[in-house]
């Protein structure tokens, strides 16, 4: 059992989409990722495959690729229990699996490019900019940054684990799991204790971050109604389907 959460960062990571203005990327992204996660039939997401394949070319492929693999390990319980549990035939149960692997891939590629890869700072920048309270940003970038750090603190004891008993198995591996899980809450308490301190000391959240001006360009214009054509043809084809 292993975990690699390696290719995280909260930080922001160089994207040909870095040209368009924050907030239009978020507006995009959230707009296209409603429509698809919409969608009932297969015929509906040909046109909403579009965006996702174009922005495959947008950033690093490689990061895209492990955090893809990681989002699709839900998708094998999909294709276990959604046969099992789906009413009628035996196809409309896979037919379903499909179409929820799909829709996980294009809303997750759509998010990781538009959203994701702006960094939390150019994020706190769009929730501000959109009059979010300071408490709602604390909270979702906190949540953001401690959720990767606790991802982080599991791979090194996993590591641990496996590199000083690799011959552990059965009811003493779990319980070697168990501990070390116990083990990452705890130092995650004190963390969490920690940063609440700090951020006391600094007078809230504008002691860690300062706000960025943001621009908007006829480019984020084009760019806003580009996504809402491709996103108004997934409508179309899936009423007329």
């Amino acid at each position: 059992m292993q975990i690699d959460a390696a290719h995280i960062r909260d930080s922001e990571r160089p994207s040909r989409l870095d040209v368009f203005d924050p907030r239009c990327r978020v507006l995009c992204a959230v707009l296209l990722a409603v429509v698809l996660a919409s969608v009932r039939f297969l015929p509906g997401l040909l046109p909403g495959s579009l965006v996702p394949f174009l922005l495959l070319f947008a950033g690093e492929p490689k990061a895209l690729a492990k955090m893809l693999v990681h989002v699709n390990a839900v998708t094998v319980f999909v294709w276990i229990l959604l046969p099992i549990t789906t009413p009628g035939p035996w196809g409309e149960g896979l037919r379903l699996a499909l179409l929820v692997t799909c829709k996980l891939n294009l809303i997750s590629v759509v998010l990781i490019r538009m959203i994701a890869e702006l960094g939390m700072g150019r994020i706190d920048n769009v929730l501000s900019s959109f009059h979010f309270s300071e408490k709602m940003r604390v909270l979702l970038l906190l949540t953001m940054r401690y959720v990767f750090l606790l991802m982080d603190c599991a791979v090194t004891m996993t590591r641990a684990i496996c590199l000083r008993a690799p011959a552990l198995r059965g009811t003493r591996l779990y319980s070697a799991f168990a501990c070390m899980l116990g083990t990452t809450l705890i130092h995650s308490a004190a963390r969490a204790e920690r940063s609440m301190l700090a951020m006391r000391c600094r007078g809230g959240m504008t002691g860690f971050a300062r706000p960025c001006l943001l621009h908007w360009r006829p480019r984020d214009t084009l760019l806003c109604a580009f996504f809402a054509v491709n996103a108004a043809a997934v409508v179309v084809v899936c009423l007329y389907a």
